[in-house]
């Protein structure tokens, strides 16, 4: 963690972060969560008490790696269950995410949601937090609820009703993503006074941002700039205010709100998810770095495009996220990166 604070703490370009994954033959198959039944709050306890040893068997796995893989759980439920602690809509499971089970459908309903703690699964996610992290007991981290923002809650409970009401009923959806805004600080100040975290900071997809909160911003990647600025930044600002900072996750799908995002106030760090059938990252980090300016980008690359394109990662500040083919390919990819970034990040 001591690299996260100088990479903070420095604003010049160069630094660089690398987290990288890698197989080998102790590798654990993902859990299905089909196989679970989340009606009961001892299931839940259950899938946590699994994730905590897989957890626990990682770190060993990845002992003789000295990369910037922070240990930690973001918990994993899928999109559908983030929306259930805002509205009693049944969830559909598959191997590796969920689904509400349908929109809300009207603008009474949509007015009518709010965050309420005592929610079954608003307990699941306030629970997770304490009891996930009590079993850590500082050996690692938790994030219990990657929170949607605004927007983003707005289309979980709206569905695509949304992108028809930024033309059709722009008052009246101002007024809605004012009130979500404020339900989610609700629901980001309870889940996060559940955790019990001797290091401080907030866990970020096995990375670390001093203070704030994670966000997920993908339903501004489906919008123009003009529309994102008048519906999604406002309200995303005013929960990474509320928090003391954050870190936005969305797509490149996404890559017209570049500019928009980095320029949030507050914002620590902007993660950018490839998608099928668009560019890749590194093959747009000119545009990419004209947009961001100095802000920090955690993005997904290869080994080879790290190699191929240090020159202009070294212009800016990067957390990378490299997919490697063995151990030995990993630790051989950390060298050669600390051997590119400022200071030896």
């Amino acid at each position: 963690m001591d690299r996260y604070h100088r990479f903070y703490a420095d604003p010049r370009p160069g630094s660089l972060l690398v987290v990288t994954q890698f197989p080998d033959e102790r590798s654990l198959p993902a859990l299905d969560l089909r196989t679970f039944d989340f009606a009961s709050m001892a299931e839940h306890r259950r899938y946590w008490d699994m994730l905590v040893e897989r957890m626990r068997f990682e770190v060993a796995r990845r002992a003789a790696v000295d990369d910037d893989w922070i240990p930690g759980i973001v918990l994993h439920y899928g999109f559908g269950a983030f929306g259930a602690v805002y509205a009693d809509v049944p969830l559909v499971f598959t191997d590796n995410t969920s689904y509400m089970g349908h929109a809300l459908t009207t603008w009474a309903e949509w007015e009518a949601v709010r965050y309420d703690p005592n929610r079954f699964w608003s307990q699941v996610f306030i629970e997770a937090g304490r009891y996930i992290s009590e079993k850590a007991d500082g050996a690692f981290l938790v994030d219990p609820y990657p929170n949607p923002s605004p927007l983003d809650v707005a289309n979980l409970i709206m569905g695509n009703e949304l992108f028809t009401a930024f033309y059709e009923q722009p008052d009246r959806l101002h007024r809605l993503l004012d009130h979500l805004t404020d339900e989610a600080v609700r629901n980001v100040r309870t889940v996060q006074a559940a955790l019990r975290n001797p290091h401080g900071g907030t866990l970020t997809f096995n990375a670390w941002i001093p203070q704030g909160v994670l966000l997920l911003e993908d339903a501004a990647d489906l919008c123009s700039p003009e529309i994102y600025r008048q519906f999604g930044q406002p309200r995303t600002a005013r929960v990474i205010a509320a928090c003391g900072g954050g870190y936005i996750h969305h797509h490149n799908l996404g890559r017209q709100q570049y500019a928009n995002m980095a320029a949030i106030p507050g914002l620590t760090v902007l993660q950018i998810s490839g998608d099928p059938n668009q560019p890749r990252t590194a093959a747009n980090l000119g545009y990419l770095s004209s947009q961001v300016g100095g802000m920090p980008v955690d993005t997904e690359v290869t080994p080879a495009e790290i190699r191929d394109h240090i020159g202009e990662f070294t212009r800016g500040r990067f957390i990378l996220r490299a997919n490697c083919s063995s151990r030995d390919e990993a630790s051989d990819l950390v060298a050669w990166v600390r051997g590119h970034s400022r200071g030896h990040t």
